[in-house]
């Protein structure tokens, strides 16, 4: 203890050189399971340190501590705040810190959940980059996500492609660890049709999550109908462009179709499921009139 509170003045320390080493070593021994709560306060004020590199250092050790379980919740607003810093790399261990504490000690998982979910409708791109990736990192490591499903569903409409990425992945994270993410459905279904790739590929897997949740047929039907809202507005938006426009699309469009269909069976295993049951398919035929005519003949 004694030795921890030489380390919390050195942070205060003119020398930006004896305030690095402080804040390195204090990280150094929270990574050894030394209890370094008497450091918290001193590292949090190190977070607006005039130096880059202190700053980054105290993020580090704060981060550290936040694995071992301890309460690090007085950072958090600090942490929060540097997540929209000029320097990167301070960005990135305030981002780091912060994942760990959603998922860590209890006081300190509430108030960084908190945190990050505020952090999804931030101004600046980079802390809601940082935000949407570190709920995805707490949704696989037990942390209850219930809070952040909706504004992680909003984030799936943002500008900037890398946050609707870090988004969908962690909805598809939530969902692979059991949390029920039904209220992002629609936009879910919407992602689908995304410009990137990355999105489009995420954003199927989580629906494929909602479907094998699904138990009963009315909630299969619900699902299927806004991924075909979805379908007729896309082919609609490209009837004009190349054929090959709806290729990487349709292909996932294809693919859950497919899974609702299997679902169905799951669900209804001694119903003759007849063609005229299936709900109508988009005019001028298309993916689902693929579908139906593949399993039901």
């Amino acid at each position: 203890m004694a030795d921890f509170e030489e380390l919390v003045k050195r942070l205060g320390d003119a020398d930006p050189k004896t305030r690095m080493n402080a804040a390195d070593v204090l990280g150094d021994a929270a990574v050894h399971e030394k209890d370094i709560t008497v450091a918290i306060p001193a590292l949090t004020d190190a977070l607006s340190d005039r130096n880059n590199i202190v700053r980054r250092m105290a993020a580090g050790a704060l981060g550290r501590a936040a694995i071992q379980g301890a309460d690090i919740t007085a950072a958090i607003s600090a942490l929060a705040e540097a997540l929209s810093h000029k320097n990167a790399g301070l960005r990135n261990e305030a981002g780091t810190a912060l994942r760990f504490a959603a998922c860590g000690n209890e006081k300190s998982r509430d108030a960084a959940l908190s945190a990050l979910v505020k952090a999804l409708s931030d101004g600046n791109v980079a802390a809601r980059g940082h935000a949407a990736g570190a709920l995805g990192y707490a949704a696989l490591h037990g942390t209850d996500m219930t809070v952040a499903i909706p504004p992680l569903a909003e984030a799936l409409s943002d500008k900037d492609s890398y946050v609707r990425y870090k988004a969908a992945g962690a909805l598809r994270n939530a969902a692979s660890e059991g949390a029920d993410i039904t209220a992002a459905t629609s936009a879910l279904a919407k992602a689908i049709s995304d410009a990137d790739p990355d999105v489009r590929r995420k954003a199927a897997d989580s629906l494929g999550y909602v479907i094998e949740k699904c138990t009963s047929i009315e909630a299969l039907d619900g699902t299927e109908a806004k991924l075909q809202k979805e379908y007729c507005a896309l082919r609609k938006k490209c009837q004009y462009q190349r054929k090959d426009a709806l290729a990487g699309t349709g292909f996932g469009f294809s693919k859950l179709a497919n899974q609702i269909a299997q679902r169905r069976d799951e669900l209804a295993p001694q119903h003759d499921i007849l063609l005229s049951d299936m709900p109508k398919p988009p005019k001028g035929g298309g993916v689902y009139q693929q579908m139906r005519k593949i399993r039901y003949g």
